[in-house]
């Protein structure tokens, strides 16, 4: 079982790259509709999306607009806002291959999420300090992130997020040579894959598996 397969979570779900193309016209939507809004939820909202595009194809942009999106939100106590900017700061950072500056947002993420008592960021933001660790070869520092994750998940039945447990866990117990973990985690990730009739997810789960 060879599964060399990171994931980073954007808003909860796995999303697919857009293309330069399609990336640069969406941008120029949404900062025509950040010129007509108030220093609002709204607001932040827009410079999230923004943030999210530019993590992909100008990440150094990316931070900066995440930054202000994050600054917003905080000022006017929009919570769910302010983790959403943190988590597309942080994904910027890692797309410059900043894997320190990457787990410091993270970490901050975490630290929001639990005095928010935000179930789901922080299973997140969790899983993501567990990615950040396996990207830099901590495999031993990482396994209890994914753990420590996968159980918020299991205890507030966050399913959109059980699968990407159960892949990571496969994985870094692969890293770790436990083949016998890694195989049981794999196999239920599988099973969620299944479950949700993802083709990309089962092939995915499939390589764990091989």
């Amino acid at each position: 079982m060879k599964c060399r397969i990171f994931y980073l979570f954007l808003l909860g779900f796995l999303l697919n790259q857009l293309s330069v193309f399609a990336q640069n016209r969406q941008i120029d939507s949404l900062q025509q509709r950040l010129q007509l809004t108030k220093l609002d939820s709204n607001r932040v909202i827009i410079l999230d999306s923004i943030a999210y595009a530019y993590s992909l194809s100008q990440p150094a942009k990316g931070i900066l607009v995440a930054q202000e999106a994050a600054d917003l939100a905080q000022k006017i106590g929009y919570s769910d806002g302010l983790l959403k900017s943190l988590q597309f700061m942080a994904n910027s950072y890692n797309n410059q291959g900043d894997y320190n500056k990457a787990l410091e947002i993270f970490l901050k993420q975490l630290a929001f999420s639990e005095k928010s008592n935000n179930g789901y960021y922080m299973a997140f933001s969790l899983m993501n300090i567990g990615i950040i660790y396996t990207q830099q070869a901590n495999y031993t520092h990482a396994l209890p992130y994914y753990l420590k994750s996968d159980s918020i998940i299991k205890v507030n039945k966050i399913t959109q997020l059980a699968y990407f447990s159960y892949q990571n866990l496969g994985d870094i117990y692969d890293r770790l040579n436990q083949n016998d973990s890694a195989f049981a985690y794999y196999s239920k990730a599988f099973q969620k894959a299944n479950e949700k009739k993802d083709i990309y997810l089962i092939g995915a789960s499939n390589i764990g598996l091989g």
